[in-house]
């Protein structure tokens, strides 16, 4: 009888809100509707907004054993029609009548049926003429009736059944369907269970705000762990942009996030913090004494400092969130050390991808530093490869003086002698329990026989948190006994330096996971390229290992472009630093070789222009008299002048030599547009 699912039909209202007994009853009603006229395994689409609706029709094709398919907007016309040809889907649920003319636009010859959501009698009657008695068209609830009181067993479904095709965004080419069979999507909602039992907080009375697009495996998993303990969701009353308005009503104390919000955030609180030179003393004290005591496990919500800066931050998302889970991209490290502050809860960057079965590596909640995705998950395995395409190579026979970074040549010379009698066979690292997991790296490539765990000798659980920070390659493996630790032995110096050699070189990244995708779906020869000989999956990231061991991630490898002077850049870096100004709302950063520079498109944030750049504006008004106080018409026309182009670019640049741009990956030429960044889901292009 607990609260499950809340949703509120506006602003002003109260939520409603489904136990998880009512919940139950809605999914089995709904999948015995479903099976009255769909056969076993065949394949049902996913069309809308984050609905309770979405997810019952999601829960009751995994009850009654049929394959569920989400599909969302900026999949675009061709890749829409190409995924309901090619997983044949037979019915679609859609959440409006918009979105369910535009799936009868594509006049699949596979469909027959049409559920949606929401729909008056002239909504019905225009679809039904697009059907052409073709397409069955029912309302949600009419579903329901339909299998009221005639509830059907629920089957046992075979581990290895099909439950789910989740389609990426296709960053080049038609989209690829990601296959999720019920063995290993449950076994990715394990490993992200167990971010609750990872941050050490209590996993009852959660509250989860789903606002992420529920046809991207992140929020899946999120919704998922979230019912597992008997948590309680919540989903937006309109769209992304009322976003803290929900937040403030629904009080969540789970967050589960992508770094485009955050900075966002960040950008907001630091242009006020910066208005007064005494508030950014202030504010940086607080911040420098909450990351103090964070890296001693202690995360407290009192005091005069916390009062003044951070609390009226806590307060605008509900005052009680207990963690936050960010995904997706890099998070830059003045963000990742603000919300730590400000939040004053364990912030986890997680690692991952849809083939993957979601997480692989994660920080840990003591960690203060950022710019990193943390250490290996439990059960996962990663290994740096070659990317001879970028020129990355992995030396396996050896190591040059410049992999080392310091480290004394005696040193170096006994590390070589041990590299050159091949890998150090390590199946477990005894730690002190004062010492870091995070300090602990891994092989760069580690013995597939041979992987690495890491556990403290007393307790035979995983290492916890430093106490502080440990420079250079720390000696952390070694024997605990009767309460004395000895961390200084020959061999324990020879191990710690194996583990870091290659710490500075960036290769590409791939991975093997308990839910690892069997592949993708009906696409045998990309499925063969996205596995190598060993079975690691191939990510298609770029990342290197740092000086504590864990892993970095540089860029997709599809992203990064050479320009004309051979350097290569990274896009998203530089996107993240960029989206960090005030000034941006959104950014978009692309080059190619026959340039030395890069672009950025910016969608300007038109407030915080008129403030910054009065002038501009004062000039623009006074050459379109016609314009007045229409702030539309106001913001295209200055969108179109060379001169703001100039003025942001300036601000832009400014601030990435602040954050350690190079010269060459600063933008040098910038567009600016209203329009380009329309939709309201936080990253996309």
């Amino acid at each position: 009888d607990q609260p499950c699912f809340g949703h509120r039909s506006d602003f002003g209202s109260a939520a409603v809100w489904n136990t998880y007994n009512q919940t139950r009853g809605d999914i089995l009603t709904f999948g015995s509707a479903l099976r009255s006229i769909l056969p076993s395994r065949a394949t049902v689409g996913l069309y809308g907004r984050n609905l309770p609706e979405w997810v019952y029709s999601q829960l009751a094709c995994g009850y009654y054993g049929l394959i569920t398919v989400p599909l969302y907007d900026t999949l675009g016309e061709e890749a829409l029609h190409h995924i309901l040809n090619q997983t044949e889907i037979s019915l679609v649920v859609c959440d409006t009548f918009e979105r369910a003319e535009s799936i009868l636009k594509q006049g699949s010859k596979y469909m027959s049926h049409l559920v949606v959501i929401k729909m008056d009698e002239a909504d019905r009657k225009k679809l039904m003429k697009k059907a052409k008695d073709s397409v069955a068209i029912f309302t949600f609830a009419e579903m329901l009736v339909r299998g009221l009181g005639k509830e059907k067993d629920v089957p046992e479904p075979n581990p290895d059944d099909l439950f789910l095709v989740c389609y990426t965004s296709g960053s080049t080419g038609l989209p690829k369907g990601v296959m999720y069979t019920h063995r290993t999507f449950l076994k990715a909602v394990s490993v992200t269970a167990r971010l609750y039992e990872f941050a050490e907080i209590s996993v009852v009375g959660n509250v989860h705000v789903s606002f992420l697009p529920l046809a991207h495996i992140f929020e899946q998993l999120a919704m998922a762990a979230c019912l597992l303990y008997g948590s309680q969701i919540a989903f937006l009353t309109t769209d992304f942009t009322r976003l803290l308005d929900d937040y403030a009503h629904y009080r969540p104390t789970v967050l589960a996030l992508v770094p485009r919000v955050l900075s966002r955030m960040y950008a907001v609180v630091m242009e006020k913090v910066n208005a007064s030179k005494m508030k950014a003393r202030l504010f940086e004290r607080a911040m420098k004494s909450k990351l103090e005591e964070q890296k001693r496990g202690i995360f407290k919500q009192c005091g005069i400092l916390d009062s003044l800066c951070f609390r009226p931050i806590r307060n605008r998302v509900g005052g009680r969130v207990r963690v936050i889970v960010c995904a997706s991209a890099p998070l830059q490290p003045e963000v990742f050390q603000f919300t730590k502050s400000a939040f004053s809860c364990p912030v986890i960057e997680a690692y991952g991808s849809t083939e993957s079965g979601g997480l692989i590596t994660m920080t840990l909640p003591t960690d203060v530093t950022g710019g990193h995705a943390g250490s290996i998950a439990l059960d996962m395995k990663i290994k740096l490869i070659d990317v001879p395409s970028m020129g990355l190579t992995v030396k396996r026979d050896g190591i040059g003086e410049s992999s080392w970074m310091g480290i004394p040549r005696r040193a170096t010379s006994m590390a070589r002698d041990i590299v050159r009698q091949g890998p150090v066979a390590l199946s477990m690292a005894i730690v002190h329990p004062s010492y870091c997991l995070q300090c602990i790296a891994p092989f760069p490539n580690p013995p597939l026989d041979s992987p690495l765990t890491v556990l403290d000798l007393c307790t035979n659980l995983p290492a916890r948190a430093c106490n502080a920070e440990l420079p250079t390659p720390p000696q952390i493996i070694g024997e605990r006994n009767c309460g004395s630790y000895n961390h200084c032995t020959t061999s324990t110096r020879f191990l710690q330096l194996t583990m870091v050699m290659m710490m500075m070189m960036a290769n590409g990244i791939c991975v093997i996971s308990p839910a690892n995708t069997p592949g993708y779906y009906k696409e045998s020869e990309k499925t063969k390229e996205l596995f190598d000989e060993d079975g690691f999956i191939r990510m298609g990231d770029i990342g290197r290992w740092t000086a504590c061991g864990t892993l970095q991630i540089v860029d997709r490898c599809k992203n990064i472009f050479k320009l004309s002077q051979g350097e290569y850049v990274a896009p998203e870096k530089v996107e993240q630093v960029y989206a960090l100004s005030p000034l941006v709302l959104n950014v978009y950063v692309d080059g190619n070789s026959l340039y030395s520079h890069t672009v950025a498109v910016v969608v300007p944030n038109f407030e915080k222009l008129q403030k910054q750049f009065p002038e501009f504006f004062d000039e623009l008004l006074k050459e379109n008299n016609g314009i007045g106080s229409d702030s539309k018409k106001l913001f295209a026309e200055a969108c179109r002048k060379k001169k703001l182009a100039k003025l942001i670019l300036n601000e832009l640049n400014k601030l990435g030599a602040e954050k350690g741009l190079k010269g060459f990956e600063q933008a040098n030429c910038k567009a600016s547009d209203a329009e380009i960044f329309r939709r309201p889901d936080p990253g996309t292009v």
